[in-house]
């Protein structure tokens, strides 16, 4: 997924957080059109950051980015490129709600985590705007959209298995 994700042709940057269920790992690959960065559990390059949090045996990430050459580049909470040197993103709900809430749920619930957990998070952590939420424990993914004004998260999750598609 990775690699994918690296040697693609990207006209725009997102955050992407992967898990492989065999290798029980996980990462984060932050991109722009022209860059991308990869953050492992418990990464150094996290510490680079005075915001960023890092999770054994686990990743997090919101809206705005962890690496400073991304980060410089973002206006999401309250980046500014405009503007010289990196704008911390604490006080923004992108961070305060759903990075740093993502990061005391996981710790609080460690080991316990399970798809009704995950649920529970999504509908914690969700913006207003949230249009789709999904929750993967392979070989299972459910998936949740917005219906007229309401989020996602607090929508019914439809749950499909993934060998079974793909068998089809």
């Amino acid at each position: 997924a990775v690699s994918i994700v690296q040697n693609a042709r990207r006209t725009i940057g997102c955050n992407y957080v992967f898990a492989d269920a065999k290798e029980k790992r996980a990462c984060a690959v932050e991109t722009t059109a022209h860059h991308a960065e990869v953050f492992y559990e418990n990464d150094p390059k996290e510490e680079r950051s005075a915001y960023a949090q890092s999770l054994e045996n686990g990743v997090l990430r919101a809206d705005f980015a962890v690496d400073p050459a991304i980060r410089d580049l973002q206006t999401c909470a309250g980046g500014n490129p405009k503007k010289p040197g990196l704008e911390d993103p604490r006080g923004t709900g992108a961070y305060d709600r759903r990075y740093a809430g993502q990061a005391v749920f996981a710790r609080e619930k460690y080991g316990l985590l399970d798809d009704t957990l995950m649920v529970e998070l999504a509908r914690a952590v969700a913006p207003g705007s949230n249009v789709q939420s999904v929750i993967y424990s392979f070989p299972e993914f459910r998936v949740a959209n917005a219906q007229g004004k309401a989020r996602a998260a607090d929508a019914e999750y439809h749950t499909f298995n993934v060998e079974k598609l793909l068998a089809e």
